[in-house]
């Protein structure tokens, strides 16, 4: 009996279940498009249907709106959603004569059949009337300001910020009578408008700000997503600037448009010299900043120190601290950069108060010349936590997490420079300490690590493996005239014991007992597997393509790192090679993690690298 009664139990469930599904779907298939006209001066378009939504556009009076789908008191569009008391319903009805078809278009309130008070337009044959739309009483007038719901239309919207796209190639005026900046405004751009000034945009590009002609702009209705993009620009020498821009293809040399990014940071400026005397390193290009600022970027350059001992003295000397950061300042405006990223990294936490205190410091001057700020940070483990990014966000425009290097030249094991997992709990670690969402920028990897490795798969009992080159000796005392044979990486022998000082392991070498430096080789326990990195290298796309090809590689994917991994046998050393494979497909998680969270943007490292065009395409749709 229990049987059948849970049996028919289980039958109503599922028949309510699908009853519950058809009056839904039904309900969907009832809704039928239509159209109305907005009413209000300004309609705000929300990103969802809620008085508390983010406002990302609006519709001005007596546009007409196509409108897809009801929310309660909001109806939805193709840009999102508005109140429907600040609009009125069309409804066409079509009459047809000998010679021609016209349509009537009647607009009208809410469930109002009022259309005394009309107007008629001509339109391509429509006859259009139009009911007035309700007045609201005067004496709400402040009630109505407190109500979220009229804040989606008043005559000063809430959207206060606009925003122009160029039209064409346009340099930047400094004042309206058309004297001109070098930089420029590239054709697709996008700028926000700080003020509308006889026929011209003022607007601003980098540190400067100017004036652009409104005949070489479009008014956008909407604000548009325009995510910071930063990409750095490696050299490691003055003369070394002219290789990345000597060909019309190179990255400097090609609208900003194109490669979707904002700003280039060139790594130019620097500490250098002698830990008790820190000199300022100056290897900047103005002629770079000239072709960057033609091409639509903003210049950052990178201002780095990589050695604590020196930075130490720096942040305690309070001349040399002062110097440097004049010369910073002054060479940032003798080469007309826009902005300042500051990348000091190996400092440890006996630096973290002289660093909070030196990027404070910095950061006012640079911007009392209307420099931008931005300061690279690393995950925050404990022995990274002295960059203190909960500050010095309150000193800088951006912090940029460098979320790459999980595995590094160092890393015992191979693997991911930044796997998915490792990645996003890198960003929650951050909102988790107080860094704002909207100062903080992603810094992902156009390169990728590939490994040569050693790897033991289960043996049936303890095995030593070779990790070098190396040799087998007849005597535990490693006698260099006592070797039985030599051996190579990846070589393996069952394990017999270790020899009485430690030094070195006892194993079975084809039936006789030999002795294996511990220094060469690494013991693996039964049943378990390992694998051991011999050597490592960093490596592009188009690298890492060639390498996998030519040597008939296989791929495997980690779900955990959400990328492919390449493999195959390198003949070069013997050794089986592994690569996490950084492209299109592990760019668009990164990107997607980033309007996930809503952070500020996404910045790269580097174009040194060489990233695909399908990376660059995924950045652009993503951010822009």
């Amino acid at each position: 009996m229990k049987a059948k009664r849970s049996l028919v139990i289980i039958l109503m469930t599922i028949f309510l279940l699908s009853l519950i599904s058809l009056v839904t779907f039904a309900k969907q298939q009832t809704f039928k498009p239509y159209k109305v006209t907005v009413t209000a001066k300004k309609l705000n378009i929300r990103q969802k249907a809620s008085s508390t939504a983010k406002i990302i556009g609006y519709y001005n009076k007596g546009n007409i709106v196509d409108i897809i789908g009801k929310s309660g008191s909001y109806l939805k569009t193709s840009k999102g959603y508005i109140l429907s008391q600040y609009t009125k319903t069309l409804t066409v009805t079509n009459s047809k004569t000998q010679n021609t078809t016209s349509s009537k278009v009647v607009q009208t309130t809410g469930n109002s059949k009022n259309t005394a008070s009309s107007t008629k337009q001509e339109n391509t044959g429509n006859d259009i009337k139009s009911t007035d739309s309700p007045e609201i009483p005067k004496n709400d007038e402040t009630q109505i300001e407190q109500s979220e719901e009229v804040k989606d239309a008043v005559e000063n919207s809430d959207l206060k910020e606009k925003y122009i796209e160029v039209n064409e190639d346009t340099p930047l005026l400094l004042d309206i009578s058309g004297k001109e900046d070098e930089r420029y405004a590239v054709k697709g751009k996008k700028y926000k408008v700080l003020e509308e000034i006889d026929g011209f945009y003022k607007i601003k590009i980098g540190r400067i700000t100017g004036f652009l002609p409104k005949s070489k702009a479009t008014a956008l209705n909407t604000i548009p997503k325009n995510k910071v993009t930063i990409a750095w620009d490696y050299t490691n020498t003055k003369n070394g600037n002219k290789f990345n821009y000597d060909e019309s293809t190179d990255y400097v040399n090609r609208s900003s448009v194109d490669t979707g990014f904002d700003v280039l940071s060139p790594t130019w400026f620097g500490v250098t010299g002698d830990y008790a005397a820190p000199k300022f390193l100056d290897l900047a290009d103005i002629e770079y900043t000239k072709i960057a600022h033609r091409n639509g970027y903003e210049v950052w350059a990178r201002f780095a120190e990589m050695t604590k001992e020196r930075a130490s003295y720096m942040f305690k000397t309070p001349s040399i601290r002062a110097r440097i950061i004049e010369e910073t300042v002054q060479n940032a405006l003798k080469y007309n950069v826009d902005g300042i990223n500051i990348d000091f990294e190996g400092l440890g936490s006996v630096n973290k108060e002289g660093f909070t205190a030196f990027v404070k410091d910095l950061s006012e001057r640079l911007k009392k010349e209307g420099l931008s700020v931005s300061v690279d940070v690393m995950k925050p483990y404990s022995w990274s936590l002295w960059f203190n990014a909960p500050v010095i966000q309150d000193y800088v425009d951006y912090v940029i997490y460098m979320a790459y290097d999980e595995h590094y030249s160092g890393s015992k094991t191979p693997g991911s420079v930044g796997s998915y997992t490792w990645v996003k709990e890198g960003i929650d670690m951050f909102l988790k300490q107080g860094v704002k969402k909207e100062k903080l920028v992603l810094a992902v990897p156009f390169y990728m690590r590939d490994f040569g490795v050693v790897e033991v798969i289960n043996p049936q009992f303890d095995t030593v493996v070779y990790l070098k080159k190396s040799k087998i000796y007849y005597d535990e005392k490693l006698s260099s005239n006592k070797v039985f044979k030599d051996c190579l990486p990846d070589e393996q022998f069952k394990y017999l014991g270790l020899s009485s000082d430690k030094k070195s392991y006892k194993v079975d070498c084809f039936g006789i007992t030999g002795y294996v430096p511990v220094a060469d080789s690494a013991l693996v326990k039964a049943n378990t597997s390992k694998s051991f990195v011999i050597n490592n290298k960093a490596l592009s796309s188009l690298d890492v393509s060639k390498r996998i090809i030519n040597n008939i590689g296989t791929l495997l994917y980690d779900e955990n790192a959400r990328q492919s991994i390449g493999a195959y046998v390198y003949p070069i050393d013997g050794l089986l090679h592994k690569v996490w494979i950084e492209n299109e497909d592990s760019m668009a998680w990164r990107m997607d993690l980033i309007n996930e969270y809503d952070l500020a943007g996404a910045a790269a490292w580097s174009l040194y690298w060489k990233p695909t065009e399908a990376i660059l395409s995924v950045i652009k749709q993503k951010m822009k």
